[in-house]
């Protein structure tokens, strides 16, 4: 095995290692204060809904289909802090944790 190949696999093991933590970390935050359920989280996402999000889930509502009403807040919210806990574990790495 030549130095590039190990170099090429060090380097491969390496980001494997940091996806791993990121995915771990992202999860743990959003057990914690970047859960979804939790109400000051759900109104932060409603405050940075778009129009057109909010439009449908205003359709919902209106037509009383109060299912998609439900799983269109949580789809939402989750999405949301996912992303919220994600770039912060992102951050906390590139920090060295």
């Amino acid at each position: 095995m030549d130095w590039i190949t190990r170099q090429t696999e060090a380097h491969e093991a390496s980001k494997e290692m940091a996806t791993e933590w990121i995915n771990d970390r992202t999860f743990e935050l959003l057990k914690e204060e970047y859960n979804p359920a939790q109400i000051e989280n759900l109104i932060e996402v409603l405050q940075d809904t778009t129009d057109e999000k909010w439009a449908t889930i205003k359709e919902y509502l209106e037509n009383r289909d109060f299912e998609k009403f439900g799983r269109a807040l949580w789809c939402l919210a989750f999405d949301y802090m996912e992303q919220v806990a994600e770039h912060r574990a992102e951050m906390e790495y590139a920090r060295g944790r």
